[in-house]
């Protein structure tokens, strides 16, 4: 009966480390993660100036991406990673702490090429208006060119327009405006953007980082893998009560 009840407690815990703690770090490794690497959503997130404002309001500054696991159960993290999977949940703390640290160094980049760019005054910043014709919105043009950068696409950025009248430009995520002047004046400035920021990244090793962080991701999800693929239960926690009066107590797994 002891055995038996071991086994079922073992077997119950298992299943619940499964649920709470390998389910949680695979879908958000697969979802927010994977996001990130792919393009489809924004490694640096705009902060608005004030977002009650109708229509037309535009966002001036960065914030950095904030990525929590959902739905994980602390408490049973901790135990996994001391008592049962130390091997596999290692590999998700210094992730962890990997991804945090590209995340500032993405704000960072973010930060310093709208220094950067900004110097190129020819375009005044978005006021705001419905009706402004000339203008650069760069903190939306970096975000989007970030984007495309960290997954190595090409430029993003679409010009709209011909020679002789006011062109738009454009993002491959959005159709909304990031930027808007005569056409010759807008090609030279995106040409010049995109020769900063290229730049800017190639100077900063981000790419490389990048490059190592998506193999580590894929290493991680191997290992938490090893979890779901588990069938034995192996070590002693206050969450399973062993046999007290036979062999099978000294058992250690």
């Amino acid at each position: 009966m002891e055995r038996a009840n071991s086994r079922e407690q073992r077997a119950r815990h298992l299943d619940r480390i499964k649920a709470s703690v390998a389910v949680p770090i695979q879908m958000w490794l697969a979802n927010e993660v994977a996001g990130i690497f792919s393009g489809s959503r924004p490694a640096v997130p705009l902060v608005y100036n004030n977002p009650a404002q109708p229509g037309g309001q535009r966002a001036n500054q960065f914030a950095q991406v904030e990525l929590t696991v959902s739905d994980l159960d602390a408490q049973l993290l901790d135990d996994a990673l001391v008592t049962h999977f130390p091997r596999q949940l290692d590999q998700f703390g210094l992730f962890d702490q990997t991804l945090k640290g590209l995340f500032v160094s993405f704000f960072d980049f973010a930060k310093q090429a709208q220094r950067e760019v900004e110097k190129d005054n020819t375009l005044p910043p978005h006021e705001g208006g419905q009706n402004q014709q000339r203008f650069a919105d760069c903190p939306s043009i970096i975000q989007v060119y970030l984007r495309a950068l960290i997954n190595g696409q090409p430029s993003p950025l679409n010009l709209r327009g011909s020679p002789g009248v006011i062109a738009v430009l454009e993002s491959s995520y959005s159709t909304s405006h990031l930027a808007m002047a005569p056409y010759a004046e807008l090609t030279a400035w995106r040409e010049r953007f995109e020769r900063v920021v290229r730049g800017l990244w190639h100077e900063s090793g981000l790419q490389d980082r990048v490059m190592n962080a998506r193999n580590d991701k894929d290493t991680l999800w191997y290992r938490i893998g090893q979890i779901e693929l588990t069938e034995t239960l192996r070590g002693n926690c206050s969450y399973i009560t062993e046999p007290t009066n036979s062999l099978y107590a000294k058992i250690r797994f």
